[in-house]
Parts: C-alpha cells; structure tokens; sequence
C-alpha cells in the first residue's frame, strides 16, 4: 500500500485522542507501580514494564489494521467474535475464580479475558450488521446481544455487561432503529438486571454497596474519595499521592483515585 495514501486515511480526530488516553495511562500507572508491586512482593518496575508492553502491542495492533481493507477486517472481526464468545462461555465453565467470577483463562501461562476482546469485535459486527442491506438485520443484532448480555450476566460480569449495553443501544440510535425497539432493548436490558440482582447475590451485593455506600465497609470506595478530598481538582503530583499506598487495585479498577 502506498504510504502517502495511507497517510491521508488516517482519522486523526480519532488517533489524537487514543494517544492523549494512552499518555494519561502510563503516566497513572507509573505512579501506582511501585506501591502495589511493593504490596505483591514483585520488581518495583513491573507492573509498568509490563503496561509499556501492551501499549507497544496496542499500538502494533493499531497500524497493521489500518494497512487492512474493510472487507479484511470484517472477516477478522467477525472470526474473533466467534472465537472469543466461545470463549466467555468456556471461562464460565472452566475459568478460574476470582473475587466471585469466573472471568479468566489460562492459555499457555498467560491470563486471558474473553469478555474484552468480545466488546470490541461486538462493536464491529453489530456495526457491520446494521449498515448492510439484510432482512431482520434489527432482529439479529438483539439476538446477538442477548447472547452475549446472557454469557456476561453468568460469569457474573455486571460493569461489562452495562458497557456493552450502552454501547449497543448507541450503535441502534445513530442506526435510527424505530422507537419502539428501544424501549424493547432498554425493557430486556431492565429485566435482565433485575433477575441477576435477585438470582446472583455477587450483583446484588455490588448494586447494594454502590447505592448504599455510607451505610457498609466499602475500604475501598472510602478510601478513594479520600484520595479525591486530599488531591481536590489538580492532585499533588505525579507519584506524590500517599492514599494509594492503602487502596486495593490502585492500579486498575482505581487508576482514577490515582
């Protein structure tokens, strides 16, 4: 492919803003690393040695897709979403449980979660879907969501499912589906949750402590308003923060407090 072509397709209202996140987290990530690494017992460096690793992965990712032509990467998005579906529904089998889900597996020494890579193959086949001229093509992009709202639900994997939720309904809006489908999605999306917050007391628990915060022993959300009181709107630095020593998965779920 001629570069200078492919130079002019880029969509830099969208690579801009990937870049400005992408910088943001390393530099969270490189105030947490030495904290929680310290708390694991691991090299003071490691957590970002291994996040360089992913964005120089990410960032390989990015440019080899963007050599591929739509026909490609369709056929590749679709293949993945295949793939890595089949793959939640093994985790819920023989995934390993952590913190009350069954969310990773463990493929040659390294931990995989289905569930991401399944939002954004969703994202494209869902797209892909509503643009072309098929019959049903409405009805079968809420099939395929169910199928996998379903998958999510019974791993339990809540804050994933409401994700993918949004970003479904979003995908029928800008596709101008009638109203009244909608109100049908927003209804199976209602009532999923409400028999996941009566069947599964992981959801239940997790909605009643988000709701009712002040009246539990939530360490963690405490202690992350703490570190938002203490740093106000500027923060005090880069690595200078001192609550993060004492809050769990500052490193990930609680970059944000960082």
């Amino acid at each position: 492919m001629n570069i200078k072509l492919w130079y002019r397709t880029l969509d830099y209202y969208l690579i801009l803003p990937v870049f400005f996140l992408l910088t943001i987290s390393f530099i969270l990530v490189y105030s947490a690393s030495p904290v929680i690494a310290q708390r694991l017992s691991l090299p003071q460096d490691y957590f970002i040695r291994r996040h360089t690793i992913y964005i120089v992965l990410s960032l390989i990712t990015l440019v080899t897709f963007s050599f591929l032509n739509t026909r490609t990467i369709l056929n590749l998005s679709f293949a993945g979403f295949i793939l890595f579906t089949i793959l939640v529904a093994i985790a819920i089998i023989l995934g390993i449980e952590v913190k009350g889900a069954k969310r990773w597996l463990h493929i040659v020494k390294i931990s995989v979660q289905p569930s991401e890579f399944v939002r954004t193959f969703f994202s494209v086949v869902i797209a892909s879907i509503l643009a072309s001229e098929m019959k049903f093509k409405i009805h079968i992009s809420i099939i395929i969501f169910l199928l996998v709202f379903v998958l999510l639900l019974l791993q339990p994997d809540f804050s994933m499912s409401m994700l993918l939720t949004y970003s479904f309904i979003g995908q029928m809006f800008i596709a101008c589906i009638p109203f009244l489908y909608f109100l049908c999605i927003i209804g199976m999306a209602t009532t999923g949750t409400t028999i996941a917050y009566l069947c599964l007391p992981h959801i239940k628990q997790r909605i009643y402590n988000f709701v009712f915060f002040t009246q539990r022993d939530n360490f963690q959300v405490t202690k992350s308003l703490e570190a938002f009181k203490r740093g106000q709107l500027t923060g005090v630095g880069p690595g200078e923060g001192s609550v993060k020593a004492s809050l769990p998965d500052c490193h990930t779920d609680f970059v944000f407090s960082v």
